[in-house]
């Protein structure tokens, strides 16, 4: 029996999400809104489901099992807790929330009511990325000795009346773009000791602190240059190889290592285009993979641990951590 999904937020990440719903048997969108209602109603009738002008009208159609949050983040644990308390699980873009206080409220909300919830951190399934991911829990090449992550892109100029571009409510690049390798990084590691950054909330490079045996190091940022291009990449040294990875190159993922010829590993990837023509998503990748995951959790009736919700409250304090090293130009423990 499919899932049924109620997509709230019919934009850019919207339309993403609902063309990955389609590549997945198990699910099923049943519900848009938007308080748009054109643009509700626009989507709803590719998907041949019901159109909602409010997220208070999705929440009382009853054959909603699913509430997809692709809403401004300002609006994230708003929308959340009131999906929670009408007893449907949650999937929520990242990041989680603005403030510690709004993710501390999703957490309570979620379990007050016994329902789900997962951050959408998509990177964590991102097929090079849930590689090296991979490599480094099986310890195939060792423990990770030093990783440095690149995130660049233009301006998101496709943000809903502008929303990303002001840092009241989107947190601006910091919080919107680099929670990425924040979180990865995080993943990878844990949580690190402090944070040392420099730059500015919409250009940082941190330094993350794990103690002398391991470095680590992240730059995200947007340009306000015409077509400038989106990049994201890493380069994480183990024991025994360093894994080079750059999404603007062919193959995206070089494996290096000792006494050997460098290789690219076979990778599979859900090369589907996106059909979203705003953005810098031109295949789903990880995003079918994140709902393909989240929806097979939800429809076994099993917690969705990839990506726990205190994780993604851990990714946010990080990067909040970021910004006060950057106010005060100095190390800030965690």
């Amino acid at each position: 029996m499919a899932v049924h999904i109620g997509i709230v937020g019919a934009g850019f990440m919207g339309k993403t999400h609902s063309r990955a719903y389609g590549l997945i048997p198990s699910s099923e969108v049943v519900a848009v809104a938007d308080v748009e209602p054109g643009r509700a109603q626009s989507l709803a009738s590719e998907l041949s489901c019901r159109a909602y002008s409010s997220l208070e009208g999705l929440l009382r159609d009853p054959e909603v099992d699913v509430v997809d949050l692709t809403l401004p983040t300002y609006l994230h644990a708003w929308a959340a807790v009131r999906a929670a308390e009408s007893g449907k699980h949650v999937i929520c873009e990242k990041p989680m929330a603005l403030t510690l206080a709004q993710a501390d409220k999703m957490i309570r909300a979620v379990k007050k009511n016994g329902v789900e919830l997962m951050v959408a951190h998509v990177i964590r399934f991102w097929p090079e990325w849930d590689f090296l991911a991979r490599k480094v829990r099986n310890k195939e090449f060792g423990k990770v000795r030093a990783i440095r992550c690149l995130r660049l892109s233009g301006a998101p100029m496709w943000g809903w009346k502008g929303w990303t571009l002001d840092p009241r409510k989107s947190g601006g690049a910091t919080i919107d773009l680099h929670v990425h390798d924040t979180d990865f990084i995080s993943y990878l590691l844990g949580r690190p000791r402090a944070v040392t950054s420099a730059g500015n909330i919409d250009h940082i490079h941190t330094i993350y602190d794990y103690g002398k045996n391991v470095g680590a190091s992240a730059e995200g940022g947007w340009f306000h240059l015409s077509g400038y291009p989106f990049v994201m990449s890493y380069e994480c040294t183990l024991d025994r190889g360093t894994f080079k990875y750059a999404s603007d190159r062919t193959p995206t993922l070089t494996i290096f290592t000792h006494g050997s010829e460098p290789y690219s590993p076979d990778l599979m990837a859900t090369k589907v285009n996106s059909g979203v023509n705003a953005g810098n998503i031109s295949e789903l990748g990880g995003y079918y993979e994140e709902l393909n995951y989240f929806v097979g959790q939800i429809a076994e009736g099993k917690r969705p641990e990839r990506i726990k919700p205190e994780e993604a409250r851990q990714s946010l304090e990080i990067c909040l951590a970021e910004i006060r090293s950057l106010k005060t130009g100095r190390r800030v423990a965690l």
